[in-house]
């Protein structure tokens, strides 16, 4: 039973991509909600990926819709 990140925070530069697999047996749907920034993903099943461009600076929190105790802290430098 996974239902988190494999970390807890990550450092990117404007542009760079996160790439999320789904490693566990469960569905995961993905979203950042900021002023600057906002994504949100279809479920995603056991297998699947999905790779997301973060195209501003700043610092950026990203959830799971389904299982709200997931948390990944995104900075994103210039």
């Amino acid at each position: 039973m996974k239902r988190n990140f494999d970390r807890s925070e990550v450092s990117l530069n404007v542009g760079e991509i996160i790439r999320f697999t789904n490693e566990d047996e469960f569905l995961h749907q993905i979203y950042v909600e900021s002023k600057d920034f906002s994504f949100d993903s279809d479920e995603k099943g056991p297998g699947e990926e999905l790779d997301v461009e973060f195209p501003v600076p700043g610092h950026f929190t990203v959830r799971c819709g389904i299982h709200p105790r997931m948390g990944l802290d995104v900075s994103v430098e210039k």
